[in-house]
């Protein structure tokens, strides 16, 4: 019996059979359940860097830059993440992680119906 291809995207393949993520592999008929996560960055750290960087300000003159720089760089470039969670008999794994919540959530759904053609 061929496989029925549901969503393809780079390397991540659903079939009624497979997912395919990352060079690994899942098994259609061992997941028990799916659904998409959401991770928001910490942002406690860089937002502690910038405010160091100014206390210091009147002490170090440029030495306070750095810091403030580091967290400013830090808090433009942290984004969520979106992540594909499947549930198997083994436990519950994060199969995918990407910044595309679409994408994400296309492969929920596409997973869904695979699991719904397993009967």
């Amino acid at each position: 019996m061929s496989e029925q291809k549901i969503f393809e995207n780079g390397d991540v393949v659903v079939t009624d059979k497979r997912f395919i993520v990352d060079g690994r592999t899942y098994p259609v008929a061992n997941i028990t359940s799916v659904r998409a996560l959401e991770r928001t960055p910490n942002r406690i750290i860089p937002i502690l860097l910038i405010a160091g960087g100014l206390l210091i300000v009147p002490k170090l003159k440029g030495g306070s830059l750095f810091p403030i720089g580091v967290g400013v760089l830090w808090l433009l470039h942290a984004r969520k993440s979106y992540h594909v969670g499947v549930t198997t008999a083994a436990g519950e794994a994060q199969a995918l992680t990407r910044r595309d919540e679409r994408l994400v959530t296309e492969v929920v759904g596409a997973l869904n119906r695979a699991i719904a053609m397993q009967g």
